[in-house]
């Protein structure tokens, strides 16, 4: 692992890829809430099959 981070950081500086802009918290913040609003179906998926199967609804099959 410590291999690994050591080639990661040589290859971001040898293709300049460290960014030095860093995001403000709101703006971060907003970006993450505007993410969690588009992938709520998907994260609520394993609760609707979990539910089902211990609800008698569905078998896992």
């Amino acid at each position: 692992m410590f291999s690994f981070c050591v080639m990661n950081l040589w290859m971001s500086r040898k293709f300049n890829l460290i960014l030095d802009d860093k995001p403000t918290f709101s703006a971060l913040s907003s970006e993450v809430a505007k993410r969690g609003i588009h992938a709520f179906h998907a994260l609520l998926m394993p609760v609707i099959i979990s539910g089902g199967i211990y609800g008698g609804i569905m078998t896992p099959m």
